[in-house]
């Protein structure tokens, strides 16, 4: 058994989403179909229609992080998506 395998990293990500309903519940299923962690969200009105949307999550490696923002970037009414803090 390899301990190390098991290791989670934690990711911040900044998703710029145009509002419309019931689109953070699209995010959330999302990292819960994927069985992704969600440590941390915070959301910021930066217009009357966008969104910026700071998340806190906990990947396994590199791939499956891709594998995630591939997933979340295809959600309706996502704009962009950017790794880093947003503080």
């Amino acid at each position: 058994e390899r301990e190390h395998s098991m290791a989670l990293y934690e990711a911040q990500l900044g998703i710029m989403i145009l509002d419309r309903s019931g689109i953070l519940s699209d995010i959330i299923a999302v990292l819960s179909d994927m069985k992704v962690q969600l440590l941390q969200i915070n959301t910021n009105n930066v217009s009357e229609t966008e969104i910026l949307i700071s998340i806190k999550i906990s990947c396994k490696n590199v791939d499956h992080y891709h594998s995630i923002v591939s997933r979340l970037r295809s959600v309706n009414g996502v704009q962009s998506i950017r790794r880093g803090m947003s503080q």
